[in-house]
């Protein structure tokens, strides 16, 4: 069964959803934290959801619009599937934060039949856990190279960007931990060391 999170200021149509989806096979959770995105980003990892369905008009409980509570979660966690509900569309896409395919008209989720809601959450989980496996891909390359000492500069920068990224997974277990350290650092670390070494012969 897919779990997929719901997050709105209220929850008088979570319910509902949740039956319905069920009977789809999709699990739906509702998120009932604080309201900052850091928060939000935890509760997906800790669930592992796949898919967050969020409403448009969150200034109730999170000051903020759904909108904006997206590109924060995307800062984050790149390409994660979030939808937004909305009962004026139009209003969200001329935001342009959000593609217009992932603005959805909260009529949407009343219809008899939820068929076609599901296929299109199933669509996004699709791409998103294809492309985390992409980038997974690349970071165990990246971890090997890393290894041998042979990264560019511009490699390293995207290493430690990718290693960020899937520790928060808790995907990252097996890096050493002074791989996380670039070598111009280890350079510095050494030249620190060696004219404490020079100081010391002074005194």
């Amino acid at each position: 069964m897919r779990k997929v999170g719901f997050v709105d200021d209220e929850s008088i149509n979570y319910a509902d959803y949740a039956k319905r989806l069920k009977r789809r096979d999709v699990s739906l959770l509702f998120y009932d934290g604080d309201n900052t995105a850091a928060s939000i980003v935890d509760w997906i990892i800790r669930e592992e959801l796949l898919c967050v369905l969020i409403d448009f008009d969150l200034r109730k409980k999170f000051a903020r619009n759904g909108t904006d509570l997206i590109f924060e979660i995307n800062q984050a966690l790149p390409d994660f599937p979030c939808i937004i509900l909305t009962n004026y569309p139009e209003d969200s896409k001329g935001e342009h934060l959000v593609p217009q395919r992932l603005i959805w008209d909260r009529a949407m989720m009343n219809a008899p039949d939820l068929s076609k809601v599901v296929s299109a959450i199933e669509d996004e989980i699709v791409v998103y856990l294809k492309r985390k496996d992409v980038l997974y891909l690349q970071y165990s390359e990246l971890v090997d190279k890393r290894t041998n000492a042979t990264l560019s500069a511009n490699e390293e920068e995207r290493f430690l960007r990718l290693h960020s990224l899937f520790s928060k997974y808790g995907e990252t277990d097996d890096v050493p931990v002074q791989l996380l350290s670039s070598d111009t650092n280890k350079k510095l670390d050494s030249l620190i060391e060696h004219l404490s070494q020079l100081l010391d012969k002074k005194d």
